[in-house]
């Protein structure tokens, strides 16, 4: 669990200040990616109604609603948008979590899902 919080905590720090990641893409290569997540801004109408599901605490709703536009346009602005989603699910607490049927797990899983739709899922740094 403090692996997965430590990834968690990066997670926010990254979203706030930008990013820089070092991965293996598929082939095994060793790639950087490097952002500034204010710069790319997010998909506001997306996060939005992902944000009106989570109040309504359909969570996993608005997590198969991120995916499903990830699936058709996957671009960094969607996946800022993601990582923001991921950030803002942190920052419950865990009742509200449960509440909507949703754990920190899930969290870590979702996350570890998008980063490997990415191409970016064996994060280095």
């Amino acid at each position: 669990m403090i692996k997965n919080d430590y990834i968690l905590d990066q997670l926010e720090m990254m979203i706030k200040v930008g990013a820089k990641l070092l991965f293996k893409d598929k082939d095994g290569n060793e790639n950087i990616l490097i952002f500034k997540s204010e710069e790319i801004g997010i998909n506001k109408e997306l996060y939005n109604k992902l944000m009106a599901m989570i109040l309504n605490l359909d969570i996993n709703g608005a997590e198969n609603i991120l995916f499903e536009s990830i699936e058709k346009n996957k671009d960094l602005l969607h996946l800022n948008t993601a990582l923001t989603f991921y950030n803002y699910l942190y920052s419950l607490n865990r009742t509200i979590l449960q509440a909507g049927d949703f754990t920190r797990d899930e969290i870590k899983e979702g996350l570890d899902e998008i980063l490997e739709l990415y191409g970016i899922s064996e994060i280095m740094v």
